[in-house]
């Protein structure tokens, strides 16, 4: 009978190293560009200066080639690591079993620590003052956190007992918030298998990654042009910056689930922006009535306040619904942040 080799599933971990994140395909990056031209400008802080700016991330940048770089680069970047990192991250089964663990360790750390006796103390206490490096260690150590070596008389709670019992009992009473979250939103408790993991869970399918990130990035160059037709130029983008990415051409890889989140993206996603934008002018026009004056509103003010919170509320459901299509990994439903 044959041996069998037995593999090890690696250790997951969120770190990535440069040659599996870098773009495969660099000198495709200009032709991603030329999807994007003309620019106006080729330097970013000019782009800025002349007031061509967006607010991207918090801050602004600079419409221009660079930030066009920036952005293909960085969408190659997080595709790749998406890729490498989503097949073998942990599951909710995995997330419990090592928070459980984690708590018993730590509970278990404290009760070895409570039962030290008198002489074993006594020696991690007496740091001689003439070794400075044993001191500093001591210090580091928060040695003055162990219980105090006492002779008929009881200890009081040291500190780091109080801590490993607050640590233990925290990790418990938030695993227990996670899973009564879940179980509310509709995700799994109990692990049954199947292809869903934690970063499907959270960051969504790499792929589906790739496509609304080549759309934010069109839209910035090319606003209302992006369409879901396939062989068009935003779909011919989003393949450029795969290949770019991968170093794999459309014709080596099986890109219909690319072609088909093209077409599914498309429509929610510029119905969103519209809603978006209209939620925007809503909220400039009640501010100028809620700043235009000192005294009381008058009636007509009151009344169009009244009919911009409530189109407000309206924009906001709607915009919800389309999220379910545009972010089709989350939990829509009652959504709150875990």
């Amino acid at each position: 009978m044959a041996n069998r080799k037995k593999t090890q599933k690696r250790k997951w971990s969120a770190v990535c190293a440069p040659e599996i994140v870098r773009p495969k395909s660099p000198e495709l990056l200009g032709e991603a560009l030329n999807y994007l031209r003309p620019f106006k400008h080729r330097s970013a802080a000019v782009a800025i200066r002349e007031g061509h700016f967006i607010e991207l991330h918090g801050s602004k940048q600079g419409i221009s080639e660079e930030l066009a770089r920036e952005l293909i680069e960085y969408a190659a970047i997080e595709f790749n690591s998406g890729e490498y990192l989503h097949p073998n991250a942990p599951r909710w089964s995995d997330l419990v079993k090592t928070l459980e663990g984690l708590a018993a360790s730590t509970d278990a750390f404290r009760q070895t620590i409570e039962s030290l006796d008198y002489f074993a103390l006594s020696l991690l206490h007496r740091v001689p003052e003439w070794d400075e490096p044993l001191s500093r260690q001591a210090i580091t150590a928060k040695v003055d956190g162990l219980p105090q070596p006492l002779i008929g008389a009881q200890a009081k709670r040291c500190l780091w007992a109080e801590q490993f019992e607050a640590l233990s009992s925290y990790i418990n009473a938030r695993l227990q918030r996670a899973k009564h979250w879940r179980l509310k939103h509709g995700y799994k408790v109990r692990d049954k298998g199947g292809n869903g993991n934690l970063w499907w869970e959270e960051f969504g399918p790499p792929r589906w990654g790739l496509v609304s990130d080549a759309l934010v990035i069109f839209e910035i160059f090319k606003p209302g042009e992006a369409t879901g037709t396939v062989g068009g130029s935003f779909h011919q983008f989003v393949l450029t910056i795969f290949e770019f990415a991968t170093g794999m051409s459309s014709e080596e890889e099986d890109v219909k689930g690319i072609d088909t989140l093209v077409k599914d993206l498309m429509r929610p996603s510029r119905e969103d922006r519209l809603l978006e934008a209209e939620s925007d002018k809503l909220v400039a026009e009640e501010l100028a009535i809620t700043e235009s004056g000192k005294g009381p509103f008058t009636e007509a003010q009151n009344v169009r306040l009244n009919q911009i919170d409530r189109r407000r509320g309206e924009i906001a459901r709607q915009r919800k619904e389309l999220w379910k299509a545009t972010w089709p990994h989350i939990r829509w439903e009652n959504y709150r942040p875990v």
